[in-house]
């Protein structure tokens, strides 16, 4: 057994540095504004086990972020507490606890906190033991699941509330409370640029830049903090360019404020009445707020998915949409630009209004869209897809004595023998297509594989073929 660390000295997201008595029974640690507290009384462990896991924790507070102790940590310990387990550990009783749990946080930290102690060359932890627990595995939620099932996160009349309030300059322009042009400032810059509370949390004054040309044109910019660094302890900021009409309301909030920019004083950019930084839950609750007042009822969350759509709607990479999002994965991106038949459809609908359904047809990688009736049963394509039996989309064009070498379904959208029924009900085979793709996409991420994987590629070029069709059949229907 090892001494505790007496002072842990910590620093939080606005570089504010404090400090953690080890010695007392409660730890007091800030995140966001708002100190979390971990009672160390309320865990009910074994004294040698409550010594291990406070010298974890002074682990886990030193080398991973505020964050992640939190949402994660502080759930495991809460879990050891009520599961009875004592120590040293007895494999049976720990693998009943980690499957009863059915908690991915909990699993984790177990086998996190286990590999420590054994790194540690704590008694009676031992690498077989280990190796047993590791092979254990607790089905995660997927994150991003939700954006395959949600296109519109604000819809068109919530979007011309928003836009119609930030550009009311008369309103803005009347307004005499510093607080009322900071919370427009907020709105304005949660629609424009949509960070998380957490980012908005870390501005300071000097993260608004400003840059004049030889003309003495003006540009804006705005540095946010990366928003996904959930394990590490420095804060990685990137420049934005921000508009002009928000860039003139953030000047005119500092006017009031009577604060410049300093590279040497990080003042908060946004202060409550006691002039303190505002909390990550303020900003929430401000964002929340001001969108109730013109009639949304939205996050700053909602927001974000908004943003992330409009973008995916546009055709950008997803490479661009995480670096916009502050994230350092582009699995988020990748699901809503897999979530997103926009374009395909304006392009669509553009191009039969133009008549221009000859060289649409040229576009094609399936065969004539007919009409169900028309065509034989025994040409009907059936298979499964994402373990959901499908049938009715479509008829094969081989010969009815000959079997296809190639996997029903997943093949049909881009064979010229497939000839897709109108009323097919295709939007089920993209939903489904998409669903496997996320699968596929999991799979690789977790084990690095994802920039050159052929199964992830191939899915999402037989989404896009279904989306060709699908858009097809709507421009026939108009």
């Amino acid at each position: 057994m090892f001494d505790l660390q007496e002072n842990l000295v910590l620093k939080t997201r606005s570089n504010e540095v404090y400090t953690i008595k080890t010695s007392g029974n409660i730890w007091c640690i800030k995140y966001g504004g708002a100190n979390y507290k971990l009672n160390w009384s309320k865990i009910i462990v074994d004294n040698e086990l409550l010594i291990l896991l406070k010298n974890y924790m002074v682990y886990r507070l030193l080398s991973k972020s505020s964050s992640t102790v939190i949402n994660s940590d502080f759930r495991f310990l809460k879990k050891m507490s009520s599961s009875n387990l004592n120590y040293p550990f007895e494999y049976n009783k720990v693998i009943f606890f980690l499957s009863s749990s059915g908690d991915y946080n909990t699993t984790y930290g177990f086998k996190s906190f286990y590999k420590w102690a054994l790194n540690k060359g704590c008694k009676d932890f031992k690498n077989s033991f280990y190796l047993k627990i590791k092979e254990l595995k607790i089905k995660r939620k997927n994150s991003y699941e939700a954006i395959f099932l949600n296109q519109d996160y604000l819809s068109e009349s919530e979007e011309m509330k928003i836009i119609d309030s930030i550009n009311d300059l008369d309103l803005i322009n009347g307004l005499s409370s510093i607080y009322e042009i900071q919370n427009k400032v907020i709105l304005h810059l949660a629609y424009e640029l949509s960070p998380r509370p957490s980012q908005f949390y870390t501005l300071n004054v000097s993260d608004f830049k400003i840059f004049t040309n030889k003309s003495g044109k003006k540009y804006y910019s705005i540095n946010l903090s990366m928003s996904k660094k959930r394990k590490s302890l420095e804060i990685e900021k990137r420049k934005r360019s921000i508009s002009d009409s928000l860039s003139s309301k953030i000047e005119k909030l500092l006017s009031l404020r009577d604060k410049r920019n300093s590279e040497d004083t990080p003042t908060p950019l946004f202060c409550d009445i006691k002039d303190k930084r505002l909390s990550v839950k303020d900003f929430s609750q401000i964002i929340i707020k001001e969108l109730k007042d013109i009639g949304v009822h939205k996050s700053a969350t909602d927001l974000r998915h908004n943003l992330a759509q409009n973008l995916a709607d546009q055709g950008a990479s997803a490479e661009i949409i995480a670096e916009l999002l502050g994230h350092n994965s582009t699995i988020p991106a990748r699901a809503y630009i897999a979530s997103t038949p926009k374009i395909a459809e304006i392009k669509a609908t553009a191009l039969a209004k133009n008549n221009k359904y000859k060289e649409i047809m040229t576009m094609m990688t399936t065969g004539e869209i007919i009409d169900e009736s028309t065509s034989d049963k025994e040409r009907s394509v059936k298979g499964v897809v994402n373990g959901q039996y499908i049938g009715g989309i479509g008829s094969c064009g081989l010969p009815t004595n000959t079997s296809c070498p190639k996997n029903p379904v997943y093949s049909c959208y881009t064979c010229v023998k497939f000839h897709p029924f109108k009323n097919g009900n295709h939007y089920s085979i993209k939903k489904n297509l998409q669903k496997q793709a996320q699968y596929f996409i999991d799979i690789a991420e977790n084990g690095n594989d994802l920039e050159h994987n052929r199964p992830v590629t191939q899915l999402e070029n037989t989404i896009q073929a279904v989306d060709k069709v699908i858009n097809l059949i709507n421009g026939l229907n108009e």
